[in-house]
Order: structure tokens, then C-alpha cells, then sequence
């Protein structure tokens, strides 16, 4: 973004400062607590400092949210193709002081993770949240357990956008809610107006940070501008407005590319902001490989969710075949995928377990959907993925059907993950086979 120098040395010094501060932040890991307005004093808005340079006939929308003092340089602005301001004539010096601002919608595990790395390495981030987790973000800040500690981030957070008045026209919107919650943040999001004209569906870019592939196809009904993620990143929601991610020395791989298909300049600055911030982000033009090679890991998550960890053999086995399905459902469909030995040859040993104290490891999404009890979870995008193809396909699915069903109902009836021995759980899996087997048997 351009700043109009006044003079130019100026600006220039400004974004020396700014630099210099934001590496300062990134250094300490950790964003300073926000100051909170004296009383009686109106506090700004979160596009107040960014609005500073802009027409005064822009609406000033002033919410109750936190400010992130490290995280706004007050400066003049002018946006590219905006007229210069009167008596200025100096060539616009481009500074990185204003990066994008992050919009994570859906501070859970991930989108938690995401923002607070973001933050810590002097990032502007606005936090979306609901319920007793929007309060707790409110009143004490996103704590973040990590391997090095636990960090205190006090960032704006809201629960929709109208808090936040107009959204700004360098605005990320990252979706990292579940699947099934898709629609609904969709919804409250794509119709806010974004300064200049224009709603955020037309004209703002959506990062779609979560498991499976369906909710970007969600999203790209609606957005104009969808990207994908394929997100591999150990994290957990310990409890309102705690996270955790025992990744190290990164904290995850985040793959990143323009959905359905290729790469811009919006995914390589986005992908330089997360590199700075603890992650591993490749721009690939075949996102999708990567996405579907998640998707075959992630059809496990009903076993554990349904059985509890899977350690034993025999639980072992049964995912084993579980996946299997799940290639020659993709193969039938000629959808390319990563192999194993190329996502350990990228992984290698960068994301690395940690213990996190006070923070044990969870299980994987589903496994938390059932501990939170939240009454919904991910299988009918992950386990159910793999079933619909095989009908579309022609290839029996006996067992992604089954843990789709079973994890639907545990869900459902808020029962506790690993509440199924695996034995029973195996021995469903054999009936579902064996049924499919009789019924190909009798139609031939």
C-alpha cells in the first residue's frame, strides 16, 4: 500500500519506525496487552487509525472491541488510484507498515492458532467468536499455549461484522469454522458493505481455512474470490479463549492456492505473512492434490471420535481399510491426490509434537466436537465425502458410510468420543462389508 509523503523523507522514516516496531513485536512473540480508553474518553474504531487519511465523509463506526496498540501506525494514507492530496506532489513511498488485516472467522483451534501466530509476528487481526468463547476473548484476551509458552494476545473481537462498521478494502476474511457452519458464516459475512462500494462476497478475498473440500465450494457460490487451504496443523480449544498448538519449531503447513485452481499475488502475500508467523505456507497450483490427500487422513477422525485414540492394532487395521476405500473411491473418479512418501518428504520433522503444559493433547476435530459437545460434526463432509463419490462412481462404501452414521448419531445424542469399544466398532465394520459383499452378489 502507498503512504503520500509529506515529504517523502518523512514517510519514509515513518515506515522505518513502523518496520522496526513490527520486528520488535515479532521478537517478543507475544502482542502488549491493549490499553483501554480512560473514562469518558470514546475509543476508535478498528478503521479508525486505517481511516485516517481517507475522505471525512467516510463513515466512523466506533464498536466496543480491544485495540491492539502495537499494531497500528498512524500515518497518511492514499490508496492506489486515489488523487493525490492538494499541494503534495511527491512520489506515494510504499511501506509495509499497513499489511492486510486478518478476519478470522471462527477462533476456534485453527482459526485461534492462525491469528494469534499472525499477531505475534506484529500482524493486524480481528477475532471472531461466539458465545461464553467471544466473552472470554473480550475480557481476557486469545491465550495461546505453545511450545514456548503461553501467550496473551488482546485483539478486536467480534461476533459479526457489523461491529465493525465497513470492512476495509485490504481485508482477508479467513473462514475456519467447521463445514457444516459454512453457510451460516457466509451468510452474516458476504452482504457487509467494504469501504469504497461493494459487498465483502464481491470484493474481498476468503482464505477457506478447513478440513475436507466442500465448504470452498460452498463459498465460491457466493465469493467471487474463494482460496483453498489444506491445513495441517495440530492445534486444540482447551476452554474459552485458551488454544493450544504443540507444533515445533513450526507451528504448522498451511498449502495455499486460488480455488478451483492456480495462484496470485493475494496467495503469495498472504503465504509471506504466514511464513513469517511460524508456519510453512507453499502457493501450489494444484491445491486440490493436497486437499483430497488430507481428505484420506482425515476419514480416521470418525474411528477416534466414535472409539477413542487410535493406537491399538486393532484400530489401527480397521483405518487402514477405512483409507483404502477411500483411494479406490478417488481413483474411480480420477482424483489426484499426494501420496504418503511425498507428504512426509515435506513434512519431515518441522512440525514436531511438543508436551504443552496445561494444555494436553486432544484429538482431532471431530474427536473435540464430541469433548465441547457441540451437537454437529465434520463427517458428513469427510467420511460422507468419500460416500458420495462412490455412489457417483459405482464403488461401495460400506465402511465410511458406517462411521458417518455412527459419528452423526454420537454427535447427535452428545455422547463422549470413545464411547464405542473399538471391538464393537470392528465387528459393525466386518457386518458392513459383508452385507455390501451379499447385495453386489444377489444383483449380478
Amino acid at each position: 500500500m502507498f503512504r503520500a509523503a509529506r515529504p517523502a523523507a518523512r514517510t519514509a522514516r515513518r515506515c522505518r519506525a513502523a518496520a522496526k516496531a513490527r520486528a520488535g513485536a515479532a521478537a517478543d512473540g507475544c502482542a502488549p496487552a491493549a490499553r483501554r480508553p480512560a473514562a469518558g474518553r470514546r475509543s476508535r474504531s478498528p478503521n479508525a487509525l486505517h481511516d485516517a487519511g481517507k475522505s471525512l465523509s467516510t463513515p466512523v463506526v466506533s464498536p466496543r472491541v480491544d485495540q491492539p496498540s502495537n499494531l497500528r501506525f498512524l500515518t497518511h494514507t492514499r490508496h492506489e488510484g486515489a488523487p493525490p492530496r492538494p499541494g503534495n506532489t511527491s512520489t506515494p513511498v510504499l511501506c509495509e507498515a499497513f499489511p492486510m488485516r486478518y478476519v478470522i472467522i471462527g477462533a476456534g483451534a485453527v482459526g485461534g492458532t492462525v491469528g494469534g501466530r499472525l499477531a505475534g509476528s506484529g500482524h493486524e487481526v480481528v477475532l471472531v467468536a461466539r458465545g461464553a468463547h467471544h466473552a472470554s476473548l473480550r475480557d481476557d484476551g486469545l491465550r495461546l499455549r505453545v511450545p514456548e509458552g503461553e501467550l496473551t494476545y488482546r485483539l478486536p473481537v467480534v461476533d459479526g461484522p457489523t461491529p465493525l462498521g465497513e470492512l476495509r478494502e485490504d481485508d482477508v476474511l479467513v473462514l475456519a469454522v467447521k463445514t457444516q457452519d459454512t453457510e451460516g458464516a457466509l451468510d452474516a459475512w458476504g452482504p457487509a458493505p467494504v469501504a469504497g462500494g461493494g459487498t465483502a462476497a464481491e470484493r474481498l478475498p476468503l482464505l477457506c481455512a478447513q478440513n475436507g473440500v466442500e465448504g470452498q465450494r460452498i463459498a465460491l457460490r457466493r465469493f467471487r474470490r474463494v482460496y483453498g487451504v489444506c491445513v495441517w496443523l495440530p492445534s486444540t480449544f482447551v476452554e474459552p479463549g485458551v488454544v493450544s498448538a504443540a507444533g515445533s519449531p513450526l507451528t504448522g503447513i498451511l498449502h495455499l492456492g486460488v480455488y478451483p485452481h492456480g495462484t496470485d499475488e493475494t496467495a503469495r502475500r498472504v503465504a509471506a505473512d504466514l511464513e513469517k508467523s511460524r508456519f510453512e505456507a507453499p502457493v501450489v497450483p494444484d491445491l486440490a492434490r493436497w486437499q483430497y490427500a488430507k481428505l484420506l487422513s482425515n476419514l480416521a477422525n470418525a474411528v477416534e471420535a466414535v472409539a477413542g485414540p487410535v493406537e491399538s492394532e486393532e484400530a489401527l487395521a480397521l483405518v487402514g481399510r477405512v483409507r483404502a476405500e477411500g483411494r479406490a473411491v478417488l481413483d474411480a473418479a480420477g482424483i489426484a491426490y499426494a501420496s504418503v512418501e511425498e507428504q512426509r518428504a515435506l513434512r519431515g520433522d518441522k512440525v514436531t509434537l511438543q508436551p504443552l503444559e496445561g494444555a494436553p493433547r486432544g484429538g482431532g476435530s471431530s474427536w473435540q466436537s464430541l469433548t465441547r459437545g457441540t451437537g454437529t460434526i465434520e463427517a458428513d463432509h469427510l467420511n460422507g465425502e468419500i460416500a458420495l463419490l462412490g455412489r457417483l462412481h459405482g464403488v461401495p462404501t460400506p465402511l465410511n458410510e458406517l462411521l458417518q452414521r455412527l459419528a452423526n448419531t454420537c454427535a447427535r445424542e452428545r455422547r463422549r468420543p470413545g464411547a464405542m469399544p473399538v471391538g464393537e466398532l470392528v465387528r459393525l465394520a466386518d457386518e458392513a462389508e459383508t452385507a455390501v459383499g451379499k447385495e453386489r452378489r444377489l444383483t449380478r
